[in-house]
C-alpha cells in the first residue's frame, strides 16, 4: 500500500485508521453484550414459568391428598354416618364371577354356582337387596338387585313432638336403599324372597333361621346350602349411636330402637378352621376371621336365612 506524501498526510492517515479501528471495536463491544443479555433474560423468564408450573402442580396434588384424606378420615371416625353408613364406600369386587361353596368337613356337599353381585353404584345402602338377589339367583330365580330393592316394604322417618319415628327393621326397610337408609332384618328379606319364589311358581321356602348358633349355620354349609347372614362391614365393631322410636301401624309408641351401626348382609359360602368365605355385596368374594365373623353375627342380632325345598 502506498502512503501519502508528507508528514501531515501521514499523520492524518494514521489518525483516521486508529479512529476507525477504535470505533469498530466499540461497536463490537455494544453488539455482543446486548445479544448475551437477551438470551439470559429469555432463559430467566422460561425458568420462572417452569418453576411456577411445578409449584402449581405440587399444590394441586397436595390439595387432592388432603381432600381425599379428610373424606377417608371422616368415614373411619364416624362409620355410622349416612344412616348406618354401612355401604358408603365402593369396594373393588369381582362382579359376575362364581365360586363353589366349600367347607373343611369330610363329605361336605358341593353347592351350585352362585353369581357375585355388587351393590354399588346403584344401591349404596342396599346390601340386603343385593344379598337376597344373589341367593335367589343361585336357585334359578332370575331376580336383579334393583327389583329386589323395589319389592322391599319400606318405612320413612316421621317427626312428632321432636322425636323421630319409624317401623322396626323386622317389618320394613328403614329408609331408601337407593339413597339413604339403615337397612332391614331377616324377616323382611325372607318375606321378599318368598314373594319372588311364589310369583315364579317355585318350590322353595325362604326359611328365617335367625338365632341359629355357629354350629347350626356351618351345618348348612356342610350340606351344600349357602346362608344369607348378617354381620358387619369389614368385621368392624357394632356402634350404637343412632336410633328412633317405633311406630306400629298408626300407633306412635314410647319404645326406642337402637340401630346396630355397621350392620351388613352377605352370603356365607364356605369356611375352614380359622376363616369364613363370603360373597360380600361391597367387596365381592372375601375371607374373614371365623371367630370375629360369628362374634359380629351375635352383636348384630343373629339374623340368617336359607332356601330349602318347600
Amino acid at each position: 500500500m502506498k502512503l501519502p506524501y508528507g508528514k501531515g498526510a501521514c499523520f492524518h492517515w494514521f489518525s483516521f485508521n486508529v479512529a476507525t479501528t477504535i470505533k469498530w471495536g466499540k461497536s463490537m463491544q455494544k453488539v455482543e453484550p446486548v445479544s448475551f443479555k437477551g438470551q439470559k433474560v429469555r432463559k430467566k423468564r422460561l425458568k420462572k414459568v417452569w418453576v411456577l408450573f411445578f409449584r402449581l402442580f405440587l399444590f394441586a396434588v397436595l390439595v387432592s391428598i388432603l381432600v381425599w384424606g379428610a373424606i377417608l378420615c371422616v368415614f373411619q371416625l364416624f362409620p355410622e354416618l349416612g344412616g348406618n353408613a354401612k355401604e358408603q364406600t365402593e369396594r373393588e369386587g369381582t362382579a359376575g364371577s362364581t365360586l363353589l361353596l366349600h367347607s373343611d368337613e369330610a363329605g361336605a356337599k358341593p353347592c351350585r354356582e352362585i353369581p357375585v353381585i355388587l351393590q354399588n353404584p346403584e344401591l349404596p345402602v342396599g346390601c340386603e337387596a343385593t344379598a337376597g338377589a344373589m341367593l335367589l339367583y343361585a336357585y334359578g330365580y332370575d331376580i336383579d338387585k334393583e327389583s329386589f330393592a323395589d319389592a322391599l316394604p319400606k318405612s320413612d322417618f316421621e317427626t312428632l313432638n321432636g322425636c323421630n319415628y319409624a317401623a322396626h327393621p323386622s317389618s320394613a326397610f328403614i329408609g331408601d336403599p337407593y339413597t339413604y337408609g339403615y337397612g332391614a332384618f331377616a324377616e323382611v328379606v325372607a318375606d321378599t324372597m318368598q314373594h319372588f319364589i311364589d310369583h315364579a311358581g317355585g318350590h322353595h321356602r325362604a326359611n328365617d333361621i335367625s338365632g341359629a348358633g355357629e354350629k347350626s349355620i356351618l351345618a348348612y354349609i356342610d350340606s351344600g346350602i349357602p346362608v344369607c347372614i348378617w354381620s358387619t362391614i369389614e368385621m368392624r365393631p357394632v356402634v350404637q349411636k343412632s336410633g328412633w322410636y317405633l311406630k306400629q301401624g298408626e300407633v306412635y309408641t314410647n319404645e326406642y330402637f337402637s340401630w346396630p351401626g355397621n350392620e351388613h348382609c352377605m352370603i356365607l359360602v364356605g369356611y375352614d378352621e380359622k376363616t369364613v368365605t363370603v360373597y360380600d355385596p361391597l367387596a365381592g368374594v372375601t375371607s374373614y376371621a371365623r371367630k370375629t365373623f360369628f362374634q359380629r353375627y351375635k352383636e348384630v342380632g343373629q339374623f340368617a336365612i336359607v332356601l330349602e325345598p318347600a
